[in-house]
């Protein structure tokens, strides 16, 4: 009996003494976004509080203050390392000079003290940022660890599009307080593109007096009704623009989150209208003349190494609205409009080369012939960006399936308008800007990665910071953390934890925990007697979207959620018209069909859907005709099932989906289910 006792104790002791450490093992998990190179966790815990003491090396020590005022820590002292009580260190280190980046830094906690150091105050504002991921966490007690660390890029970049929509100078400086907290450290900011010029230029007033304010706030109705700007005592005028000592101001607060802020412009001629409000003709001589006296004011405004200058969504029209453009082509002095664009833009590289700074442009603009000191951007697919590094360029990873966070990132049909595609969140994580096999000179030219937010189709702000977060945290971790170090689940964990610090701070954010990337049907299976079935087109499908060919209505496959995604079948400017042979006659209860709606990519649903039947094959006797006033033309992404329910017997089914009279309009459907 004292046995059996004994044993159960001993049962009970390792049991309850598991469940301990199983407790203690599962609350040491790092919140911290980007995962550190190496995390250790030790034992015990630092007691951060008002009597907490930061000893730094830095002549400016009110600056470490604010780089932790979400902190209760109050004091700031000379560093002495005789102190040994609850105590943080900030140590320039000139060791980690011999690092691979500036940025890399070592940070320990233990009960007593917390020392980061790194050579740069940058890599110690990153130690800073752990801290900080730490308290949101834990709280007053921070979990003893080591981490050494250090980015896999040197270039981490936000592009945010302030042309299609105006940011203020809050919201810009709210975004850069968690770009700092998740260690970006690039800014690129569109301040004129084709939705407005929003930068004063003394040479040029009349720049910002007439293309600073648009008819419409809605960038796509704006465009729709011809792209007209105005001035700002217009009645319902849209649009601003920054002030220099606004932008000085901005330049200055991302420097204090170590953040470059990278101004970028549209050369005149890619927008007309940008030419004729400064006057100038779209001749070389007179672009050039332009660029360099705005690139001169720019450079006065922007410390920045980098500027970029392109062409943007270049407006064709520009050959037929400039004479000077359209004369040179016909002259053979260029091959196309293009071709005088390049020869500016070369001149304006020279420019800025001149004054010790270099161009930044889209990987169109290699057709320039730019220098090997310009960086290109690739945004076509990864390929376009090795094969620039091949040709020793400095490339920043950008292609669209990776960086456009303006593509929905959910279930579309319950997400604010975006533009036409789907990047879920799980996507972005998996991307490596670099591949096997390349050479180390071409990996060494891959600088770093830039995600993108283009403002023409979001409302408002909470509508941008839905596309940039929780996103972002994946760009973050692309950006900065080496491959063996990441995984998307223990990633999924953090950025819940993320989200619900943001959102305590007043940021909006897509709820990753009802994530829908998926759309349902694609993946349950469903009955329908047409399965495998030979379908008879007499209208074609678009060879930009095939789907699965000529089998795509009937294959029985479900596409996903949006009609790139290579499931779904196109038709433009041609209805969609189908027989289908069910082979012999059979009882009809059922026939049915999705359509997409995406109208601001001119997708459009049908005006009407006719279905007919037949029993030869010959003479199709009509049983219905189905029409969705209603959803026609409403904005955001729709999927609407167009159905009819009855009874009949044929053998054959004829499907005509009539376009509505738009024009460049689009028919998507996947499947036709007939049961």
């Amino acid at each position: 009996m004292k046995k059996y006792i004994f044993c159960l104790l001993l049962i009970v002791f390792f049991v309850v003494f598991g469940m301990s450490c199983f407790k203690q093992k599962l609350q040491k998990t790092s919140p911290i976004i980007p995962q550190p190179k190496s995390l250790r966790f030790e034992q015990g815990e630092f007691n951060v509080s008002e009597k907490t003491v930061i000893r730094a090396h830095l002549k400016d020590k009110e600056k470490i203050l604010k780089w932790m005022e979400d902190l209760p820590i109050k004091q700031i002292h000379p560093f002495d390392e005789t102190m040994n009580n609850s105590v943080i260190y900030i140590t320039l280190d000139t060791t980690f000079l011999n690092t691979a980046s500036p940025e890399s830094y070592a940070m320990t906690i233990s009960t007593d003290s917390i020392s980061i150091k790194g050579a740069t105050e940058a890599a110690l504002f990153y130690g800073v940022q752990n801290i900080l991921q730490l308290y949101s966490e834990f709280g007053n007690k921070l979990p003893a660890m080591s981490i050494i660390d250090s980015p896999r890029f040197a270039v981490r970049s936000v592009m945010l599009d302030a042309s299609s929509q105006y940011l203020s100078v809050d919201f810009l400086k709210k975004q850069i307080d968690l770009m700092a907290r998740y260690k970006f450290n690039r800014l690129q900011w569109l301040v004129a593109g084709k939705g407005g010029w929003r930068i004063p230029i003394d040479k040029y007033p009349s720049l910002v007096e007439q293309t600073a304010w648009r008819t419409h706030h809605d960038f796509n109705e704006w465009e729709s009704s011809g792209g007209g700007f105005c001035t700002q005592d217009t009645k319902n005028a849209y649009g601003g623009y920054y002030t220099k000592e606004e932008i000085k101001e901005l330049v200055s607060y991302a420097a204090d989150h170590f953040i470059t802020l990278v101004p970028a412009i549209d050369l005149p001629c890619s927008h007309p209208r940008f030419a004729e409000a400064a006057n100038i003709g779209c001749s070389v001589e007179e672009e050039v003349l332009f660029i360099r006296e705005v690139l001169s004011e720019i450079i006065s405004l922007f410390p920045s190494e980098y500027i970029y200058i392109g062409n943007g969504e270049a407006d064709e029209s520009c050959g037929t609205i400039c004479p000077s453009c359209r004369s040179r082509v016909d002259k053979n002095e260029y091959i196309d409009e293009y071709e005088s664009h390049a020869k500016t833009l070369r001149e304006a590289e020279k420019y800025l080369v001149g004054n010790n700074r270099k161009l930044i442009a889209w990987e169109e603009s290699l057709r320039a012939g730019l220098s090997s000191d310009a960086t290109i951007i690739s945004w076509h697919n990864k390929g376009e960006g090795i094969t620039a590094a091949s040709r020793n360029y400095k490339v920043i990873m950008s292609p669209a399936d990776f960086s456009t966070l303006s593509y929905y990132q959910s279930d579309p049909t319950s997400s604010p308008v975006a533009m036409s595609g789907l990047l879920p969140i799980d996507r972005v994580y998996a991307f490596n800007p670099t591949s096997l096999g390349i050479t180390d000179s071409i990996a060494n030219n891959i600088r770093g990665i830039q995600v993108n937010i283009w403002t023409r189709y979001t409302k408002n702000y909470d509508d941008i910071e839905y596309m940039l977060y929780p996103r972002l945290f994946a760009a973050a971790e692309v950006g900065w953390t080496d491959l063996v170090q990441k995984s998307y689940l223990d990633f999924k964990r953090r950025a819940l934890k993320a989200i619900a610090y943001i959102k305590e701070k007043a940021y909006n954010s897509f709820n990753l925990s009802i994530e829908c990337s998926i759309r349902p049907e694609s993946v349950k299976g469903f009955n329908s007697i047409a399965k495998n079935k030979e379908v008879h087109y007499q209208t074609l499908f678009s060879e930009s979207f095939p789907g699965n060919g000529i089998v795509t209505l009937t294959d029985g496959e479900r596409a996903g959620w949006h009609y790139r995604d290579g499931g779904w079948q196109g038709f433009m400017g041609e209805n969609l018209s189908v027989i289908i042979d069910l082979e012999k006659e059979e009882p009809i209860e059922y026939i049915g069909a999705t359509f997409v709606s995406d109208t601001c990519s001119k997708v459009y649903l049908p005006e009407n859907v006719i279905i007919g039947v037949s029993t030869d094959g010959e003479y199709f006797f009509p049983i219905d005709t189905i029409t969705d006033k209603s959803s026609l033309y409403q904005k955001g992404y729709h999927l609407v099932d167009y159905e009819w329910r009855g009874k009949v017997k044929a053998r054959y089914i004829q499907y005509k989906a009539i376009l509505p009279n738009k024009p460049e309009a689009w028919l998507f459907t996947d499947e036709i289910i007939i049961n």
